[in-house]
């Protein structure tokens, strides 16, 4: 689908969701913007192609906006009480949504967590918590094709860890994979786990069940808090935030140390924009 799927970047320090065509080789400027959103980290984009952007207030909570696709109207809002939304990851299966936040309620701001909704009704299923006093700040998510959702978060020395909720559901379990300050999340069309370390600049490659060592390690352009694949899965896209703008990589899941960078784009995105979030429409299946 590079070529005919379209790319949506936020900006963390700026007001403007932007949306690029994916195969944007000659770097031309957004096909179109979404303006007025405030302080997005991560976003996404459902079956139906709309975008998720959830938006933070200063003093903590938020809440995520719904849009039509291609910067299209706001269609509703989904008002977050139990912390700042900052990530979204959807169960096309089971028809949920799971907005991460970055943060627990005010006044302590420590200890995220992830709300469950029904993707159509909204309707609230559960919330998603992980008791430990030294959690800090959950900085991604991502679901694979059974429906476990994996979630990398900092302790309060800043360093990376991941816990699996199976099958969406409380309690989670810790992993034993250890990193310095996460990044992302996500799959490969293998199962293959990417999680991203900013102090390192990279994407580590683990196969499932994700207790040995590494099968790769990818050096990016520069740190990148999130990076996500188009609809086949052969281009992965990072939000290079250090450069402000969007790197883009071969990628194949038989041969993950082959990844090669191809190419960047930055028309619209300010260098200080703080990109942080990144999605693909279509995206590919959990």
């Amino acid at each position: 689908m590079t070529g005919t799927g379209r790319v949506y970047v936020s900006e963390f320090n700026y007001t403007n969701v932007n949306e690029y065509a994916a195969r944007n080789k000659k770097n031309a400027p957004p096909l179109c913007q979404i303006p007025n959103q405030t302080f997005v980290n991560g976003i996404g984009v459902d079956s139906s192609l709309n975008l998720w952007a959830p938006n933070a207030y200063p003093t903590g909570l938020g809440f995520t906006a719904i849009f039509a696709p291609n910067c299209g109207k706001m269609l509703s809002q989904i008002a977050d009480k139990d912390g700042q939304p900052a990530g979204v990851a959807f169960d096309r299966k089971k028809g949920n949504v799971y907005i991460e936040n970055i943060y627990g309620p005010p006044p302590t701001l420590l200890g995220g967590n992830v709300d469950v909704y029904k993707v159509k009704s909204h309707h609230k299923v559960r919330v998603l918590k992980y008791h430990d006093p030294l959690t800090y700040i959950w900085s991604d998510e991502a679901l694979d094709a059974t429906g476990d959702l994996f979630v990398v978060y900092a302790d309060i020395y800043n360093k990376g860890h991941i816990i699996e909720f199976a099958s969406g559901r409380n309690p989670a379990a810790k992993l034993s994979i250890a990193l310095g300050f996460p990044g992302g999340l996500t799959f490969d069309s293998a199962g293959n786990l990417l999680v991203g370390d900013q102090d390192t600049a990279t994407e580590t490659v683990y196969a499932p069940p994700f207790t040995e060592s590494p099968i790769a390690t990818i050096s990016l352009k520069a740190a990148s808090v999130s990076c996500r694949f188009n609809l086949a899965r052969t281009h992965l896209y990072c939000s290079d935030f250090t450069n402000g703008s969007v790197d883009v990589y071969s990628y194949a899941s038989s041969n993950p140390t082959g990844t090669k960078y191809l190419y960047s784009f930055n028309n619209g995105i300010p260098h200080n924009a703080d990109n942080t979030g990144i999605a693909l429409a279509p995206p590919p299946p959990n």
